[in-house]
């Protein structure tokens, strides 16, 4: 059977991965549980949640990291000049030639186990 990714708090910096099909509708809080919805048009089976203060991964069944809320010390995996918060869960690219097995976030990094 498939789990359903849900998520309540904070969404300041989008780390709850909560996603509305009109952006503006995006709240800063969430006071009642919301699915979460991978970017990508297929389901995606997740097997493991970390979360820091502002930012969030997701490790799906395949090895694959999805991140997602701020981004300010590069904890997800992004240039942080570039991608200062990654608004949805999106896949981190320079991590799907390797299989992780395991993510643990601490308040501004983030650490793989291959």
């Amino acid at each position: 059977s498939m789990a359903h990714c849900w998520a309540v708090g904070s969404n300041i910096n989008r780390q709850l991965g909560i996603t509305d099909t009109d952006y503006n509708k995006a709240k800063d809080i969430y006071l009642v549980m919301h699915p979460i919805e991978p970017t990508l048009n297929r389901k995606v089976r997740i097997s493991q949640f970390c979360a820091a203060g502002q930012h969030s991964l997701a490790l799906d069944r395949e090895g694959g990291v999805w991140t997602f809320g701020d981004n300010s010390y590069g904890q997800l995996g992004y240039d942080r000049r570039t991608w200062s918060r990654i608004p949805v869960p999106t896949i981190l690219a320079s991590m799907t030639e390797h299989r992780v097995r395991q993510i643990s976030t601490g308040t501004s990094h983030t650490m793989f186990l291959l």
